[in-house]
């Protein structure tokens, strides 16, 4: 993975294709999303995520907790030939699919249904993710009905300016490994105002 690098900011000659300095994984799942997530653009279509370019706008969730475009500044992980295992998880409105230490915001029973963003390997059904409609009115918090595993291609972590990313209709933190969101979001602000 290393032999991958990405060294900010981002030169297209090299072959490296992450930010150098996150965290390394500690465990084989590489946190990010597979080349066919869908993302929105700010024009209402959408694309998959393996032909998101520097400079597009992708919803995202703002600090308060509404729907925003915000630019996406470069991957904090990217290989389009890898093959991983994702969780697939499901709700009535949709999937997500995401590596199980990708964070993504969730209310769960366990912790009185405060909002907060976990690693999707803690997502249980009965547990609440935020999800957008179709016409980006807004976001509604939709219950996990089951959780899969699902094989597929390619990794993909976007890092926007907002640092969230809604990914196939449900907010993400653009962050993984690090339990914290606030954490690697104000470690990652140097690269963010860059």
């Amino acid at each position: 993975v290393d032999s991958h690098a990405f060294l900010w900011p981002p030169n297209p000659a090299s072959n490296r294709y992450y930010y150098y300095g996150y965290p390394a994984q500690t465990h084989k799942c590489i946190p990010c999303f597979p080349a066919t997530s869908n993302v929105m653009l700010a024009d209402g279509t959408t694309k998959t995520m393996e032909v998101v370019v520097l400079g597009d706008w992708l919803l995202a969730m703002s600090s308060d907790g509404k729907p925003t475009f915000s630019k996406f500044i470069g991957w904090l992980h990217k290989d389009q030939n890898q093959r991983q295992m994702f969780l697939k998880i499901f709700t009535a409105k949709g999937s997500i699919k995401v590596s199980s230490h990708h964070l993504i915001l969730r209310k769960s029973p366990e912790r009185n249904a405060n909002a907060h963003f976990d690693f999707a390997k803690d997502v249980n059904p009965g547990d609440y993710i935020y999800m957008t409609p179709q016409n980006n009115t807004g976001f509604t918090w939709e219950k996990v009905t089951s959780i899969k595993s699902w094989f597929g291609r390619g990794i993909y972590a976007p890092l926007t300016e907002e640092g969230t990313v809604v990914v196939d209709s449900t907010v993400a933190s653009c962050y993984a490994e690090v339990a914290s969101h606030l954490l690697a979001h104000v470690a990652l602000s140097p690269v963010r105002i860059f």
